[in-house]
């Protein structure tokens, strides 16, 4: 059974390789195969215990037993391309082999929940372009596309989305999804 909670700092490296693992199952030809290869789970666990210990962010993990299998991170807008008066979904990942059990709803609804008991009312997050699965994803939960842009990152540009969520009441129930 899946449980949800806000993963430890001493689990930090566990999310880290959870989302260089996820990286490389979603991005198969959308990135450069280099970017991907490149993804190092020891940096990217420094980048989270940081993370972790930010006040200011919602970070909430699925887990099945104790493996972590999904996550997201929510809170102020770190982005320019995010729009004003929007807080910011940081990042959002589920495990290929969870795909499809709700696991990503729960987590938007959760992040969702978070903001407004933070006092927002908006969220927006930034997609790759030709990620058509988490682009459906989103605008099956009620996001509007934004805007579109370029993504620029050692050495490469990619277009990218964002997405709007203007009613997080209604993100935050359950029965809507």
């Amino acid at each position: 059974m899946i449980s949800y909670r806000t993963p430890r700092l001493e689990e930090a490296h566990s999310i880290a390789a959870l989302h260089v693992q996820c990286w490389r199952e979603a991005y198969v030809g959308i990135m450069p195969d280099s970017i991907l290869e490149c993804a190092n789970v020891e940096q990217r666990a420094e980048r989270w215990r940081g993370f972790l210990q930010d006040t200011e962010s919602f970070i909430e993990a699925a887990w099945d037993g104790d493996k972590p299998v999904g996550f997201i991170s929510c809170g102020p807008p770190h982005e320019t391309s995010i729009p004003d008066g929007y807080g910011q979904i940081g990042a959002i990942y589920i495990a290929a082999d969870y795909h499809r059990q709700g696991i990503g709803r729960s987590l938007m609804r959760d992040a969702a929940v978070d903001w407004q008991n933070r006092g927002g009312n908006k969220l927006a997050l930034t997609v790759l372009m030709d990620n058509s699965k988490a682009r459906a994803f989103y605008e099956k939960l009620g996001g509007k596309l934004l805007k579109i842009g370029i993504h620029q990152g050692d050495g490469y540009r990619l277009s990218d989305a964002v997405y709007g969520f203007e009613d997080l009441g209604a993100l935050a129930v359950e029965q809507n999804f």
